[in-house]
């Protein structure tokens, strides 16, 4: 998929990010053209360090500005080694890997 390529690609040149993790209806059986690309985006900052940075920013305006902004994405960010995210975890773990530094 052309959009996993562009994502991986983005996550490449923000060192702040140390994996990218897709999950949800994107994945899998439920995937349709409309369907929307859940993303778990692990990073070595905290969450308003990094959703502030011109780094991240860029980050996230390759991946929309791809296609044309025909994609539609859910990005939910978490600092790497952080415990207790709830229950979303249990559906990202069951997800795919798309990146890891």
């Amino acid at each position: 998929m052309k959009y996993l390529a562009n994502i991986v690609d983005a996550a490449r040149k923000c060192d702040y990010i140390d994996k990218v993790v897709m999950f949800g209806s994107a994945c899998g059986d439920r995937c349709r053209e409309t369907s929307d690309i859940d993303l778990a985006v692990f990073g070595n900052q905290t969450k308003y360090k990094c959703l502030i940075s011109k780094k991240y920013r860029a980050f996230l305006e390759q991946i929309y500005s791809f296609d044309n902004h025909n994609q539609a994405y859910d990005f939910l960010y978490f600092k790497t080694g952080d415990k207790d995210q709830g229950r979303i975890m249990e559906d990202i773990e069951k997800g795919e890997i798309l990146y890891v530094r």
